[in-house]
């Protein structure tokens, strides 16, 4: 059952709190077993004067919240609670905080606030409108995944899942502000191809079957290979997108590959400045130097090469981080989220006799002699014993 209520109440300079309830009829107290959900408040008159804040409460239930009031003096404050909610925020300068669920918002007219809430379990769509808006994201900048299409559409992902965002002028993280007009890229003088794969088991090689250069690769379903660096020196920042196949992706300088359903393998070893993300399945990834990997789903493993310098992220399941394979990295490489007890670090290529006691634990850091090779974001490695470690 829906009912409209109709509210008129004076309001006087200065803040004024306008509270209403709900009871069924003949009650003498609030009845505590009513469920209110598909909340819409609309109709705000404002009148004369500026500074009126309305504050939109959703609940636990997938809500649908609107404001139709177009006065530009009326700015909204929407709080949507837990469930898949449609947030349509009007006019005006607005707060709005879609909560956890597969959120649509569509902030209309103003310069609003979007809290992203970043969580691996979401698919939000978020469109910011005219005016100059920004999304909050609790997180560092560097635990996202951030694809640019264009000017006015982003894709921000978070493991598996992502925030669609279109018509957003700003990012806000825990450790930075980006404006989304930094994140375009220079425009090129290729423009690129867009290679689609088929169902079945393909092998895409640059250079043979595309130039490799600023392309855009969706392999599809099958076990597909796509060698981006075969297309040679001048290969790279392409964007590939796996199916739900196992596939083998071997990426060049600047490349961005994301995996799909299947055990991926992604090999970055020479390659530099990449952003590589797994997906769900259990990935393989080789690292070269100065990227960003994310596992997302599944239970990954990571080898970083001597290039060093990279971000990596386990995400969800028990990943294995190698954080030597061999010669010293030049710089130290940063893992994310490593969960003690579930994780583990490996380090190979250093001789049989290489073990727990040859490394040196301070602070966040692991160090062999006064070499740096990896640092652990929120973990005393002074904590860690030999069972944290593999060794081969």
């Amino acid at each position: 059952m829906s009912s409209r209520l109709t509210i008129v109440a004076p309001v006087n300079q200065g803040t004024n709190t306008i509270k209403f309830g709900v009871a069924d009829t003949g009650d003498q107290i609030y009845d505590s077993g009513l469920f209110i959900a598909n909340l819409t408040t609309s109709n705000i008159d404002t009148g004369n004067g500026s500074g009126v804040l309305l504050n939109i409460e959703g609940t636990s239930g997938n809500d649908t919240l609107s404001s139709s009031d177009t006065s530009a003096d009326l700015d909204e404050f929407f709080d949507a609670g837990d469930g898949d909610d449609d947030i349509d925020a009007g006019d005006g300068d607005d707060f709005i905080s879609p909560g956890p669920g597969n959120d649509t918002v569509n902030a209309g007219p103003g310069n609003d606030i979007i809290i992203g809430d970043g969580q691996s379990t979401d698919d939000n769509q978020i469109d910011g409108g005219l005016g100059f808006d920004k999304v909050v994201f609790n997180g560092s900048f560097n635990t996202f995944n951030v694809t640019v299409i264009d000017i006015e559409n982003l894709i921000i992902q978070v493991g598996t899942n992502s925030d669609i965002l279109t018509n957003v002028e700003e990012l806000q993280f825990d450790d930075q502000t980006i404006a989304v007009e930094s994140l375009v890229e220079t425009p090129v003088d290729n423009p690129g191809e867009l290679i689609t794969g088929t169902p079945g088991a393909d092998v895409l090689t640059g250079g043979v079957d595309f130039n490799a250069i600023n392309d855009t690769v969706f392999t599809g379903a099958g076990d597909d290979e796509v060698d981006v660096p075969f297309g040679g020196s001048q290969a790279g920042n392409n964007r590939i997108f796996t199916g739900s196949g196992a596939d083998i992706i071997d990426v060049g300088d600047g490349d961005r590959s994301f995996g799909g359903s299947g055990d991926d393998e992604i090999d970055a070893t020479d390659a530099t400045g990449y952003r590589l993300s797994g997906g769900a399945g259990n990935d393989i990834f080789y690292l070269g130097a100065d990227g960003r990997a994310l596992g997302g789903e599944g239970d990954d493993q990571f080898y970083v090469q001597e290039g060093g310098g990279n971000i990596i992220a386990g995400g969800e399941g028990a990943d294995q981080f190698w954080i030597l394979t061999g010669d010293l990295p030049g710089a130290a490489n940063t893992i994310l989220d490593f969960a003690m007890g579930t994780d583990v670090l490996g380090i190979a290529g250093q001789g049989a006799g290489f073990d727990f006691t040859a490394l040196t634990l301070s602070g966040n850091s692991i160090m062999i002699g006064a070499t740096t090779i990896a640092t652990l974001n929120g973990v005393d490695t002074t904590s860690l014993t030999a069972a944290n470690f593999a060794f081969m």
